[in-house]
């Protein structure tokens, strides 16, 4: 399937979709609304939503001390933190193409830091 005829079946069943794998297309954006609709789209923007606040929050208490973050660490979660960021908004003019698996390996890797970024005081 093409990108348009994913589209189309989006346009036809949009709240649920088709279901997860029927329809095939290029653009990621395109594929999870054609195979799970608006509500697993959305499901997928509050994941990616969550984990760059969590980022976000992560770096800003590093200023109030209140976490414990190597400097090496804290300083890999700014360096992904702006590398997914970055590749949001160029795929935003191009393509999301979920194939490329620097995504998810971006997306990973900010979970990995978040998860090791630990409060003062549970050592």
């Amino acid at each position: 399937y093409s990108v348009t005829s994913a589209w189309e079946y989006f346009l036809q069943f949009p709240i649920l979709g088709l279901g997860w794998g029927i329809v095939t297309s290029s653009d990621l954006v395109i594929f999870i609304l054609a195979n799970s609709g608006i509500i697993g789209f959305l499901i997928f923007v509050k994941l990616i939503l969550t984990i760059l606040k969590e980022s976000m929050n992560n770096i800003r208490s590093l200023k109030s001390k209140k976490y414990y973050v190597t400097q090496i660490g804290s300083l890999w979660q700014v360096g992904f933190l702006l590398s997914i960021l970055s590749y949001l908004f160029v795929s935003a003019f191009t393509a999301f193409t979920y194939y490329l698996p620097l995504f998810y390996f971006l997306m990973g890797m900010l979970t990995a830091i978040n998860s090791i970024t630990y409060q003062k005081g549970n050592n």
